[in-house]
């Protein structure tokens, strides 16, 4: 992870994700599609797997990817 310091008025301070950490992001979704795979067995969950995933997508974007 980057540090980064914006000096403006209070200080304000971002965190970006470096390369590798970008890296991860796949690694962390796999892991996390197959615990949904272990879990929801049935086609009665497969709509919550589906918005549980794209959650995922969304929480993982980083402003550099």
């Amino acid at each position: 992870m980057e540090k980064k310091v914006i000096k403006s008025g209070p200080t304000q301070t971002e965190y970006y994700l470096t390369e590798k950490g970008r890296r991860l992001n796949k690694i962390i979704f796999e892991l996390f599609d197959f615990a949904l795979d272990e879990v929801m067995h049935d086609e009665s969950n497969s709509k919550l797997k589906q918005e549980s995933k794209e959650f995922l997508r969304t929480c993982m974007i980083t402003k550099e990817s």
